[in-house]
């Protein structure tokens, strides 16, 4: 295999890699700014939740503005490059939603969301490192002496 067949394999897994990113994020970041939105419009039943697994109201805000964001960040990579940032935190908000159901007791199944969610945003951040090296290095791009 000679450096061109690298070269194209490489451009290839970039726009493969690019491609499922887009479709990934979107699909995520939505349903983060969605979930915010829901939240927001159950917003008595989400306060009797909270308060029920001893958090306070404003750390019901705290959660509804930061998965929002977080979704807005995820959607926003590809002009700020902010996924890798906002799918840690997102991850750590899903843990801390496995974390609450398990503490209150509630049977597993109310936890799947999260779970599922967990699962995506690891595929996310798998995604972004991948981006991260199929992108071209200033070693990859070829100099012109004229």
């Amino acid at each position: 295999m000679d450096k061109d067949d690298a070269l194209i394999t490489k451009q290839q897994l970039l726009g493969i890699t690019y491609i499922s990113l887009w479709a990934v994020a979107v699909s995520i970041g939505f349903s983060f700014i969605i979930e915010s939105c829901w939240k927001a419009g159950h917003f008595g039943k989400m306060v009797t939740f909270f308060t029920a697994s001893g958090y306070s109201v404003w750390f019901l805000y705290f959660i509804m503005i930061v998965e929002a964001l977080g979704g807005l960040g995820l959607l926003l990579h590809f002009k700020l490059k902010t996924g890798p940032w906002a799918a840690t935190g997102l991850i750590l908000i899903m843990l801390g939603a496995v974390y609450t159901h398990w503490h209150n007791g509630d049977p597993f199944s109310d936890s799947y969301a999260a779970v599922g969610q967990l699962i995506s945003l690891s595929i996310i951040l798998l995604l972004y490192y991948l981006e991260k090296q199929a992108a071209p290095k200033p070693a990859d791009t070829e100099i012109y002496v004229v």
